[in-house]
């Protein structure tokens, strides 16, 4: 069965909950994560989420648009 890892869909790192609660881990560099594993990307099942640095910062980029801002991408579609 392969492992299931939480890759993060902006930055691209997962996230190694290795040894410690499922969603607790530290986010690193996929290759680091494959080699300390001994894996190869074959091996590796992804779930796609966001490391908590991405989401904050996707959280403050909405937040913050200014109105003109929100008028300006609306009429833009």
């Amino acid at each position: 069965m392969s492992p299931l890892v939480a890759k993060c869909s902006i930055c691209r790192r997962v996230r190694d909950d290795g040894g410690i609660e499922v969603g607790q881990g530290t986010w690193g560099d996929l290759r680091n994560y494959l080699i300390k594993y001994d894996l190869r990307p074959i091996d590796v099942d992804f779930s796609h989420t966001d490391c908590p640095e991405c989401a904050q910062a996707y959280r403050n980029a909405l937040l913050y648009r200014t109105p003109q801002s929100r008028a300006v991408s609306s009429d833009a579609s």
